[in-house]
């Protein structure tokens, strides 16, 4: 009886403990291993570009760091994710902040990938100037094994929009310069109509050592629907061996605290206002002057019944700044503002994900030994008045190869799936080359069409639209308004064109 009260004792102990091991564990985590690493949860940080990036990219290569990053974290995914229609576990990488002057670990998410998307993931490449990072990006599943790659494009003509709205939902879209038949072609913007559940990503290029490969224009979800954001790292020390790190520490109410600044194709979020913030260039995600930021304007829609939304934001940034409010970083099951419901899944289900991890990591590899292979020519971009026309870059013949597995991509909601659209037909694609491919036109929202009409976007006084770049001229000329609309690589939707 003795024996037997004390083993209940002890299970009365050990019981509460384990309910504590499991809703506290640590950061880092022994397998067996003897050193601890030193590990830093970080209220302030970059967010995962896979979470989300700043419409404006800048269209130049990223700083070269002079040392190379530290051997990836043993990471291991979450035990709880969100809900959604395809989440993944998408792992993390190292990252250098230019504030802190030092590479901080990017914790891995879980995401909810934007239906026809496949993620592929960026990578540390070493180059004539140091090392850089090549930022990871959203392909289109039939485009996300053999990407196209181009010579760098001209800065961007777009000066926003020269017609009022349409109508008092539809948002601006920026123009950007399309790449087809050797050529550069300027795609003017269009007025859009909002969409209820759905944030409009820009086109935009990515520079990588093999050349620039674009990454077509889509539809993605609101914050809250993206998946659960963890927290950076901040190492001290080595990673002893048999230590491992599974993302405990989430970030919940983001727009609260999230930062750009130009120049930098990532967010930040933390509290990165004041003075010498401002000074140095940060600005809250819905602030910049001559800035057209979809994202800016789905919450703008979004809020429309409220008129003092923006106005109070503003003023949450400022109680932000004197060190009140801003996002939170706690365990999950502790937030606050958690950013969708959560599930604990099962060990079955954790292998699977750590699975596609892997997956992913070995796709990265891969991805760095084609594009450093292959080191196209830098080529410098031509000023807005003048220059001469990049040419194409040879394409690999192989690339990056998708995850192991994958879960059944469904349509965003409430609205129909994007479809992809054929060329514009001002612009002949011609037969394939060895010279490299031209991207394809960005997946088009359904909707009323902008851009219907078969033959090229013509002014009123006869002259074609759009702005030209030719392998025999050395002049870009920016088209005059006119009233017609973009090329269906612009998101489609009633509405009138700058």
């Amino acid at each position: 009886m003795c024996v037997v009260a004390f083993l209940l004792g002890v299970l009365a102990i050990a019981s509460p403990l384990a309910g504590q091991e499991r809703d506290d564990r640590p950061v880092a985590f022994n397998q067996g291993g003897a050193t601890e690493p030193k590990v830093e949860v970080l209220d302030r940080g970059l967010v995962h570009e896979a979470f989300a990036h700043p419409s404006q990219e800048p269209v130049a290569p990223p700083s070269a760091i002079d040392r190379p990053p530290p051997d990836p974290v043993p990471e291991l995914p979450a035990e709880q994710k969100p809900e959604g229609d395809n989440v993944q576990w998408l792992p993390g990488y190292w990252a250098w902040d230019g504030e802190r002057k030092e590479f901080t670990w990017i914790s891995g998410l879980y995401r909810d990938v934007p239906a026809g998307r496949q993620y592929v993931p960026g990578y540390w490449a070493r180059t004539d100037e140091g090392w850089q990072w090549v930022p990871g990006y959203f392909a289109p599943e039939r485009q996300a094994e053999a990407p196209q790659y181009v010579t760098e494009p001209p800065a961007s003509l777009d000066v926003g929009p020269s017609v009022p709205p349409p109508d008092d939902s539809s948002f601006y879209t920026p123009g950007w310069w399309a790449f087809n038949d050797g050529e550069y072609f300027w795609r003017p913007g269009c007025w859009t109509p909002y969409r209820p559940g759905l944030v409009w990503v820009c086109p935009r290029y990515l520079w990588s050592p093999g050349g620039w490969i674009f990454c077509s224009g889509y539809w993605d979800y609101p914050f809250a629907r993206r998946g659960l954001l963890f927290a950076p790292l901040a190492l001290r020390g080595g990673w002893g061996p048999g230590w491992v790190h599974r993302p405990r520490f989430a970030v919940g109410g983001l727009l609260n605290g999230l930062f750009w600044r130009a120049g930098s194709p990532f967010y930040r979020f933390g509290p990165y206002s004041g003075a010498g913030f401002a000074r140095a260039g940060y600005r809250p995600w819905f602030n910049g002057a001559n800035r057209f930021d979809p994202l800016v304007s789905y919450y703008r829609n979004q809020n429309r019944g409220n008129a003092g939304w923006l106005d109070g934001l503003q003023r949450s940034y400022q109680g932000f700044a004197r060190g009140q409010g801003g996002p939170q970083v706690a365990l999950v099951n502790q937030l606050r503002q958690n950013t969708a419901p959560v599930t604990i899944l099962s060990q079955e289900q954790l292998v699977r994900q750590r699975i596609n991890a892997q997956a992913y990591r070995q796709a990265a590899v891969q991805r760095g030994k084609v594009e450093t292979g292959r080191a196209a020519p830098r080529v410098n971009p031509p000023a807005k008045t003048g220059g001469i026309t990049p040419k194409a870059v040879p394409a690999p013949a192989r690339t990056v190869s998708p995850p192991a597995s994958r879960a059944p991509v469904s349509s965003p909601r409430p609205a129909a799936t994007p479809k992809p659209t054929s060329p514009p037909a001002n612009v002949r694609p011609g037969p394939a080359r060895a010279a490299g491919a031209s991207p394809k036109a960005s997946a088009a929202p359904q909707g009323r069409s902008v851009y219907s009409s078969p033959s090229p976007p013509v002014s009123r006084d006869g002259t074609r639209s759009f702005s030209r770049s030719s392998g025999q001229s050395s002049t870009y000329r920016q088209a005059p308004p006119s009233n017609r609309s973009s090329p269906a690589s612009q998101p489609r939707g009633g509405g009138r064109r700058r």
